[in-house]
């Protein structure tokens, strides 16, 4: 079994290989990508979901103050997006979309969303304890 230790790690390393893997594609030339269509949303949604959980899941949120963090994060990781459309205008083969900023914000929403829903409700990440042991 991978120790607690050894998996945050990876996991830290898995988020910086996408940070550095989405930078990276978004910066090549259109032409080496192929044809570019209303698909390409989709994909900067998802990009920046999957993001958003390698972050959630490699910086965990451990203090008294989880949501702070779990915000801090998220816009964090939509500053990110801002980044890459304001490295694409410097470039002559990609340009600034507002569009692709705001699907991968959407995507970072979402994941935020159903992370405070679903893993830290109340502020707290679920546990099999009894609340008046937390």
């Amino acid at each position: 079994m991978i120790a607690t230790n050894s998996l945050s790690s990876l996991m830290k390393l898995c988020f910086w290989a996408a940070i550095l893997t989405v930078f990276t594609v978004c910066l090549i030339p259109i032409d080496a990508q192929g044809p570019i269509n209303h698909f390409d949303k989709f994909v900067h949604f998802f990009s920046f979901s999957i993001l958003t959980v390698l972050c959630f899941w490699a910086y965990p949120a451990t203090s008294k103050r989880k949501n702070t963090r779990l915000h801090i994060q998220a816009i964090a990781i939509c500053a990110f997006g801002m980044f890459i459309e304001i490295a694409q205008s410097f470039t002559p083969y990609r340009f600034f979309s507002w569009l692709d900023f705001l699907a991968d914000s959407a995507g970072v929403l979402v994941i935020w969303l159903i992370y405070l829903r679903f893993v830290i409700p109340n502020g707290r990440e679920k546990t099999d304890e009894h609340p008046s042991n937390i």
